[in-house]
């Protein structure tokens, strides 16, 4: 039996044959992604999107202008319904757009942070000023970009100065990133509380590839803007305790289907989606396609000694966060699910 073969695009591979001319040169490949995928993974790469069975658009999303949309789909729109495709391109702006997003998930049923969109520098801050009255906390952000990039968390008794001048900033940003990305706006978003310890924030995430949940964790940390690094060495027991809370509530087959259903609700197929968990249930913040794998090398950074001491104890007792960190494997399964999907199989 054959291998199917797999084509990848993104925005620079698929356009520049010679750069990416070899099996190692996979756009913001991780590591072990790239023998993973042409070697361990039931797949074969090829260089001619017409000989592909699978097509991977891998364009990085908050780097990915209105442009780039317009010619990987000129790329792959000829094969797009013969072929498997992974992330395809035409669902670009659901998953990069924040408003968009949430109003998919919203009318899903899923559930989303409250938000409103500020269009007119005139009038946002009086916006801002009635929205802040629901909720301790808000955050004005723009619409499509991440990793805290273009957001800035407003507390309750925020000066005015403070408020009027974030705006400016944001309008000016959301103004220049126009120029490539027509759809970027500035938005004013609820801020979630859902933390389990005092003055401490948590974040979540999993990885699905189409019905299958890859890999899943959680982090907390003494910060109101929280990123996945974040956790310190001697809040390892509360690291765990999370994890083990996310576990418990991934055994359950709804919330597991929730997971699994926001990465579907865009139009994608494989993803890292992230999201806080409130009352039991999973509160939708991002989609990101192509994740980074800082955090897979490091080892989640300042708890890897922790991680490292407790490693046995973590593969029988947190299998969801043992799979992530496992990249050799991880990457292995990610690609041999494809391999199955393209071949008709379950994976």
């Amino acid at each position: 039996m054959s291998h199917p073969r797999i084509y990848f695009i993104g925005l620079h591979q698929g356009f520049r044959k010679k750069k990416f001319r070899d099996h190692y040169r996979i756009e913001r490949r991780r590591r072990h992604e790239s023998e993973a995928a042409v070697f361990t993974g039931g797949l074969r790469q090829t260089f001619k999107i017409s000989e592909a069975d699978v097509i991977f658009c891998r364009n990085i999303p908050e780097r990915t202008s209105d442009q780039d949309v317009e010619r990987i789909e000129s790329k792959i729109a000829t094969y797009r319904d013969s072929r498997l495709v992974v992330n395809d391109i035409k669902s670009f702006y659901a998953g990069d757009l924040k408003d968009e997003s949430y109003s998919l998930w919203k009318g899903a049923g899923l559930l989303v942070p409250n938000h409103i969109i500020l269009s007119d520098p005139k009038l946002a801050r009086s916006q801002v000023e009635t929205f802040q009255k629901n909720f301790a906390r808000i955050i004005l952000r723009t619409n499509n970009e991440s990793g805290g990039d273009g957001l800035v968390i407003i507390e309750p008794d925020a000066d005015e100065k403070l408020i009027t001048s974030t705006l400016e900033k944001l309008f000016d940003r959301v103004e220049s990133a126009k120029k490539n990305r027509k759809h970027s706006r500035v938005m004013a978003v609820e801020f979630v509380e859902t933390t389990t310890r005092s003055g401490f924030s948590e974040a979540y995430r999993a990885h699905v590839v189409f019905d299958k949940v890859l890999s899943f964790y959680g982090v907390g940390a003494q910060k109101r803007e929280i990123h996945y690094r974040d956790a310190s060495l001697e809040e390892y027991g509360y690291f765990v305790e999370l994890n083990l809370k996310l576990h418990a509530l991934m055994d359950d087959p709804l919330f597991r289907k929730q997971i699994i259903d926001g990465v579907s609700i865009l139009g994608n197929n494989l993803g890292a989606i992230d999201f806080l968990i409130k009352d039991g249930q999973p509160v939708f913040l991002e989609l990101n396609p192509l994740w980074g794998a800082t955090l897979q090398r490091s080892g989640f950074g300042p708890l890897q000694p922790a991680i490292r001491s407790h490693w046995k104890d973590i593969q029988m007792r947190l299998p969801g966060l043992a799979a992530f960190l496992k990249s050799r494997q991880f990457y292995r399964k990610m690609y041999t699910t494809i391999a199955a999907k393209a071949t008709g199989g379950t994976g």
